[in-house]
């Protein structure tokens, strides 16, 4: 992992688990971080290009006490992005083919979804081919 003196990453710790149902809350600065994926929870530095993990975990413990809303972000390898990044995308392209089938099933078609979709996929696909420039 790249260990910067980035003005974002420096404010950042290495990982972080906040409650926010208990007030806290990630530092200023994640909020700069650039979402990749909601997906598969990857985020990236728009100043030195540092990859974090991002886990969102809610739960409303209806009558069993408070919930807790839980935001855990970690510092994550070029080479562990790349694999979050392809499992994301064969997430997504799963999930289409069975939407496509159901579609199909129907005679409807998916043009809008698609339209929708592709510059996703084509800005995972950019990620990934300057990740594994890099190497």
């Amino acid at each position: 992992m790249k260990q910067s003196k980035c003005s974002i990453c420096s404010k950042i710790p290495d990982e972080i688990l906040v409650d926010n149902d208990k007030g806290e809350h990630l530092p200023q600065s994640a909020n700069k971080l650039e979402v990749l994926s909601s997906i598969g929870g990857i985020r990236k530095c728009p100043k030195c290009s540092q990859y974090y993990g991002y886990v969102y975990d809610h739960d409303v413990l209806t009558g069993a006490g408070p919930g807790y809303s839980d935001h855990f972000l970690f510092r994550i390898s070029d080479g562990e992005a790349v694999e979050r990044i392809k499992k994301t995308v064969a997430s997504i392209e799963g999930s289409l083919e069975r939407m496509y089938a159901k579609l199909r099933e129907e005679e409807l078609y998916p043009d809008e979804h698609v339209k929708q979709v592709e510059p996703e996929i084509k800005r995972y696909e950019g990620e990934l081919g300057a990740l594994t420039a890099e190497k």
